[in-house]
Protein backbone atom coordinates (compact mmCIF):
# COMPACT_ATOMS: atom_id res chain seq x y z
CA UNK A 1 0.00 0.00 0.00
CA UNK A 2 0.93 3.88 -1.20
CA UNK A 3 1.54 6.49 1.00
CA UNK A 4 -1.66 8.62 1.57
CA UNK A 5 -0.66 11.91 1.90
CA UNK A 6 3.38 12.34 -0.18
CA UNK A 7 5.47 15.48 1.26
CA UNK A 8 4.26 17.90 -2.21
CA UNK A 9 0.82 17.74 -0.63
CA UNK A 10 2.44 18.29 2.87
CA UNK A 11 4.20 20.53 1.08
CA UNK A 12 1.32 22.89 -0.54
CA UNK A 13 -0.68 22.33 2.44
CA UNK A 14 2.40 23.96 4.90
CA UNK A 15 2.65 26.76 1.74
CA UNK A 16 -0.99 27.79 1.99
CA UNK A 17 -1.74 27.81 5.61
CA UNK A 18 0.81 29.92 6.12
CA UNK A 19 -0.01 32.44 3.40
CA UNK A 20 -4.16 32.30 4.26
CA UNK A 21 -2.27 33.55 7.80
CA UNK A 22 -0.44 36.12 5.95
CA UNK A 23 -3.15 37.64 4.08
CA UNK A 24 -6.38 36.54 6.29
CA UNK A 25 -4.40 37.60 9.50
CA UNK A 26 -4.78 40.35 11.86
CA UNK A 27 -1.97 41.78 14.43
CA UNK A 28 -2.11 40.64 17.75
CA UNK A 29 1.00 41.32 21.08
CA UNK A 30 2.76 39.58 22.84
CA UNK A 31 4.09 40.59 25.48
CA UNK A 32 6.57 38.47 27.77
CA UNK A 33 8.95 39.33 31.02
CA UNK A 34 12.54 38.91 29.27
CA UNK A 35 14.85 40.01 32.01
CA UNK A 36 14.20 39.71 36.00
CA UNK A 37 17.21 40.64 38.11
CA UNK A 38 17.13 41.82 41.76
CA UNK A 39 16.97 45.45 42.44
CA UNK A 40 20.00 47.43 42.33
CA UNK A 41 18.83 49.85 44.82
CA UNK A 42 17.41 47.33 48.01
CA UNK A 43 18.60 44.21 49.24
CA UNK A 44 16.65 41.52 48.57
CA UNK A 45 15.17 39.32 50.89
CA UNK A 46 15.66 35.52 49.44
CA UNK A 47 13.81 34.01 51.91
CA UNK A 48 9.60 35.81 51.42
CA UNK A 49 11.22 36.88 47.84
CA UNK A 50 10.60 40.71 47.63
CA UNK A 51 13.00 43.90 48.88
CA UNK A 52 14.09 43.63 52.64
CA UNK A 53 12.84 47.59 52.59
CA UNK A 54 15.74 48.77 53.09
CA UNK A 55 18.77 50.59 50.89
CA UNK A 56 21.64 48.54 50.13
CA UNK A 57 24.31 51.60 50.11
CA UNK A 58 25.25 51.71 46.59
CA UNK A 59 21.86 52.04 44.81
CA UNK A 60 20.59 55.36 42.63
CA UNK A 61 18.01 56.31 44.89
CA UNK A 62 18.41 56.34 48.79
CA UNK A 63 15.53 55.65 50.83
CA UNK A 64 14.88 55.85 54.32
CA UNK A 65 10.87 54.07 54.30
CA UNK A 66 9.64 50.60 53.95
CA UNK A 67 8.93 50.80 49.96
CA UNK A 68 12.06 51.11 47.63
CA UNK A 69 11.23 53.15 44.79
CA UNK A 70 12.81 51.67 42.20
CA UNK A 71 11.15 48.67 42.62
CA UNK A 72 8.59 49.15 44.77
CA UNK A 73 9.08 46.85 47.09
CA UNK A 74 9.12 43.41 44.43
CA UNK A 75 13.26 43.22 45.06
CA UNK A 76 13.10 41.89 41.07
CA UNK A 77 12.94 44.64 38.02
CA UNK A 78 11.79 42.98 35.07
CA UNK A 79 12.21 44.37 31.52
CA UNK A 80 9.10 43.69 29.11
CA UNK A 81 9.35 43.02 25.53
CA UNK A 82 6.79 42.82 23.48
CA UNK A 83 6.27 41.29 19.20
CA UNK A 84 3.85 41.87 16.83
CA UNK A 85 2.55 38.47 15.06
CA UNK A 86 0.06 38.07 12.27
CA UNK A 87 -2.63 35.33 13.05
CA UNK A 88 -6.16 34.36 12.25
CA UNK A 89 -8.45 35.15 15.48
CA UNK A 90 -11.65 34.52 15.75
CA UNK A 91 -14.23 33.67 19.12
CA UNK A 92 -15.31 30.39 19.53
CA UNK A 93 -16.97 28.61 23.15
CA UNK A 94 -14.24 26.34 24.82
CA UNK A 95 -15.00 23.70 27.21
CA UNK A 96 -14.13 20.23 28.18
CA UNK A 97 -16.63 17.72 28.13
CA UNK A 98 -16.60 17.57 31.81
CA UNK A 99 -17.31 21.41 32.02
CA UNK A 100 -19.92 21.53 28.73
CA UNK A 101 -22.23 18.20 30.59
CA UNK A 102 -22.23 20.14 33.79
CA UNK A 103 -23.46 23.11 32.49
CA UNK A 104 -25.92 21.99 30.29
CA UNK A 105 -27.04 20.40 33.59
CA UNK A 106 -27.63 23.86 35.19
CA UNK A 107 -28.28 26.08 32.38
CA UNK A 108 -25.03 27.97 32.34
CA UNK A 109 -23.62 29.15 28.92
CA UNK A 110 -20.11 28.05 27.72
CA UNK A 111 -17.36 30.82 28.29
CA UNK A 112 -16.11 32.54 24.93
CA UNK A 113 -12.54 32.47 24.31
CA UNK A 114 -10.41 34.17 21.77
CA UNK A 115 -9.26 31.08 19.59
CA UNK A 116 -5.43 32.61 17.54
CA UNK A 117 -4.37 30.40 14.88
CA UNK A 118 -0.47 31.60 13.59
CA UNK A 119 2.43 29.59 12.23
CA UNK A 120 4.04 27.28 14.49
CA UNK A 121 7.46 29.24 15.30
CA UNK A 122 5.77 31.47 17.77
CA UNK A 123 4.49 28.15 19.85
CA UNK A 124 7.28 28.77 22.30
CA UNK A 125 7.05 32.49 22.52
CA UNK A 126 3.49 32.20 23.30
CA UNK A 127 3.29 29.82 25.88
CA UNK A 128 5.69 31.63 27.62
CA UNK A 129 3.91 34.84 27.27
CA UNK A 130 2.87 36.93 30.44
CA UNK A 131 0.13 38.16 28.71
CA UNK A 132 -1.28 39.79 24.85
CA UNK A 133 -2.98 42.90 23.40
CA UNK A 134 -5.68 42.39 20.65
CA UNK A 135 -8.12 45.13 19.44
CA UNK A 136 -6.40 46.86 22.64
CA UNK A 137 -8.06 44.24 25.21
CA UNK A 138 -5.80 42.53 27.53
CA UNK A 139 -6.07 38.59 27.06
CA UNK A 140 -3.89 35.33 29.26
CA UNK A 141 -3.31 32.20 27.31
CA UNK A 142 -5.74 29.87 28.59
CA UNK A 143 -4.37 26.51 26.38
CA UNK A 144 -1.86 26.33 23.22
CA UNK A 145 -1.53 23.51 21.05
CA UNK A 146 0.45 22.83 17.74
CA UNK A 147 -1.58 21.44 14.56
CA UNK A 148 -0.50 19.87 11.33
CA UNK A 149 -0.36 17.02 9.37
CA UNK A 150 2.77 14.57 9.96
CA UNK A 151 4.94 18.09 11.10
CA UNK A 152 3.49 21.07 12.89
CA UNK A 153 2.19 23.59 10.83
CA UNK A 154 0.29 26.07 12.59
CA UNK A 155 -0.27 26.60 16.60
CA UNK A 156 -3.85 27.40 17.93
CA UNK A 157 -4.12 29.57 21.42
CA UNK A 158 -7.42 29.69 23.12
CA UNK A 159 -6.95 33.18 24.99
CA UNK A 160 -9.91 34.74 27.97
CA UNK A 161 -9.80 37.97 28.59
CA UNK A 162 -7.88 39.50 31.84
CA UNK A 163 -10.03 41.56 34.93
CA UNK A 164 -8.10 44.42 35.03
Amino acid sequence: MGVLVKNKHLNLYKKYTEQLISDLGKTISIFSSDNKKTCNNCVYDKVHKCSSGSYNGTGPKPFTGMVCPVCNGKGIISSNSSKNITAICRWVKYSSSDDMNKKEKYGVEEERVLMVKTKVIFYEEMKNAEYFVYDSERYRLKNIIKRGMKSDVVCVAYLEKENV
